[in-house]
C-alpha cells in the first residue's frame, strides 16, 4: 500500500520578548520617565516640608505673651523673665518651646517652681496656655512669724511650720518674731515645727495684743529627753522549810556581798529612748518674754486664751511685778519665781 508524500512544513522561529524591569533600580539609566518620576516625589517631600516647617515655626503658632497672676511675694518681672528664659530651651535639643506645638505645659510649671523654690518656696505653680499667651498662676505660701534661729539668719514662717524665705520680711508685715534657742542654721522649704506650734503662736499673739501687751518675743525652748534607766532586779527566795531557809539565806548573803564587791565600779548608764529631731518639731511648750517683765511659759495644748487673762490678772498684783518667770502651762494654776 503506497502512502501519499507529506511535505512538511517549515517552522518559522518566533523572536523573544524583550525583558521587562520590574523596579527603578533595576531600570537602565537612560529612560526619561524613571528620572522625572524621582524627581517629581523628591519635590513634593520637599514642599510638604518646608510647609509643615513653616507651620510650626511661624508667627501664627509662637507663644508671644506672659502672664503672671497669684503672686504677692514673687516679683512678676522675675517670673516673666524666668518664663522668658524657658521659653527659648529647646525640647529634646531640637524643637523650640515657644511654639505651641511643642510647648510641655507640666514641665514648664515644674521648672519656674523649681526656680522660684530656691529663693521662695511656693505650694505650687501652674501654666496654662490660651492662643498666644501663657498665664503663670503661682500659689505662694504666705508668712505668719520670722523664725528666728540663735546665731543664724532669720526666715519667714508660714502657717504649715515650713520657711518660705531666709531674710527681713517686706516692710509693709508686722509678724511675732520666734527665737529659736537651738541655734541651728534653717534652709528655704525646710519643715521647722509642726503646724499646731505655729496656730499657737498666731493665737497666743493674736490674745496678747488684744490684752494690750506691745513689746514681746516668742522663744521656743531646747526639749530635754528624759533617760529610762533601768530598774534593779529582786532577788526572790524561797522559804518553805526552816532548814532551807537558812540555807538559802546564807547563799543569798554570800552571792549579795560577793555582787556587791563585784558591782562596785558599775554604772548603769541610762538609755535615750526619745527622738530629739521630733521634739524640736512638735514641743509642746511656747514661751513668751515680756518686755521688761518675766519669761512666760504657755502650754499649747490648753485655752491659750484663758492662759492670757489669768496673765493680765497676776500682771495687775505687787507680787509678781518683780518675777522672772511665771508658768501658765496647767489649768487654774500659776508658778512664780
Amino acid at each position: 500500500m503506497n502512502l501519499p508524500f507529506i511535505k512538511p512544513r517549515r517552522r518559522v522561529p518566533t523572536p523573544e520578548p524583550e525583558p521587562r524591569h520590574t523596579s527603578l533600580a533595576a531600570a537602565p539609566l537612560d529612560q526619561p520617565s524613571v528620572w522625572r518620576a524621582r524627581i517629581v516625589t523628591f519635590s513634593i517631600l520637599t514642599i510638604i516640608m518646608t510647609a509643615v516647617t513653616i507651620v510650626l515655626n511661624g508667627p501664627m503658632t509662637r507663644i508671644t505673651s506672659v502672664q503672671v497672676t497669684g503672686n504677692v511675694f514673687v516679683t512678676t518681672d522675675s517670673v516673666t523673665e524666668l518664663a522668658s528664659y524657658l521659653l527659648e530651651q529647646r525640647w529634646l535639643g531640637i524643637f523650640p518651646q515657644r511654639q505651641v506645638a511643642f510647648f510641655r505645659e507640666g514641665a514648664f510649671a515644674q521648672a519656674i517652681e523649681r526656680r522660684i523654690g530656691e529663693r521662695i518656696a511656693v505650694k505650687n505653680v501652674n501654666a496654662d496656655i490660651t492662643g498666644k499667651t501663657v498665664t503663670v498662676t503661682i500659689n505662694e505660701r504666705l508668712p505668719v512669724a520670722i523664725w528666728a534661729p540663735a546665731g543664724s539668719a532669720s526666715g519667714w514662717l508660714d502657717g504649715s511650720g515650713r520657711i518660705v524665705s531666709i531674710g527681713p520680711p517686706p516692710p509693709n508685715l508686722v509678724l511675732p518674731t520666734v527665737n529659736d534657742l537651738t541655734a541651728r542654721s534653717i534652709r528655704v522649704g525646710e519643715d521647722v515645727v509642726d503646724a499646731g506650734v505655729v496656730t499657737a503662736i498666731t493665737t497666743l499673739n493674736d490674745a496678747l495684743r488684744s490684752e494690750q501687751y506691745v513689746d514681746f518675743i516668742f522663744e521656743m525652748p531646747v526639749p530635754t529627753c528624759i533617760p529610762n534607766i533601768p530598774e534593779e532586779e529582786e532577788v526572790v527566795s524561797n522559804t518553805n522549810t526552816s532548814s532551807n531557809s537558812n540555807r538559802n539565806t546564807n547563799r543569798t548573803n554570800a552571792n549579795a556581798n560577793s555582787n556587791r564587791n563585784a558591782n562596785t565600779n558599775t554604772r548603769i548608764e541610762p538609755e535615750v529612748t526619745c527622738d530629739l529631731a521630733q521634739l524640736l518639731k512638735q514641743r509642746p511648750e511656747v514661751d513668751v518674754r515680756l518686755k521688761e517683765g518675766p519669761l512666760v511659759r504657755f502650754d499649747r495644748y490648753t485655752n491659750l486664751s484663758q492662759a492670757v487673762s489669768a496673765l493680765t490678772r497676776l500682771m495687775a498684783e505687787e507680787k509678781t511685778a518683780q518675777a522672772k518667770s511665771i508658768d501658765l502651762r496647767f489649768p487654774e494654776r500659776a508658778y512664780i519665781q
